[in-house]
């Protein structure tokens, strides 16, 4: 979260903490960017969905190990706190 530039629109994907938690670290941390969005997801479909619809500059996943291949064709609806980025 510390490396999130305003200059530069970051999505932030974690698939261990929740929402409120990356909430109260970046409060903590003093981070105000208007380019960070946060998602919090383990699956890999909506992951890369999510990458292709925002397209963000920069990309963090925490933790790759969590990142896992849906089992069912569909994906599964994840929680994507941001606005819409047009191309």
């Amino acid at each position: 979260i510390p490396l999130c530039s305003k200059d530069l629109r970051t999505l932030y994907v974690t698939g261990e903490e929740s929402l409120r938690q990356l909430k109260l670290r970046a409060e903590r941390l003093g981070v105000d960017a208007d380019n960070l969005y946060v998602l919090a997801e383990t699956a890999l479909e909506t992951v890369l969905s999510v990458v292709e619809e925002s397209r963000p500059d920069v990309l963090i996943i925490d933790s790759i190990r969590r990142r896992a291949k849906a089992r069912s064709a569909a994906p599964k609806a994840g929680t994507y706190s941001g606005r819409h980025v047009k191309k």
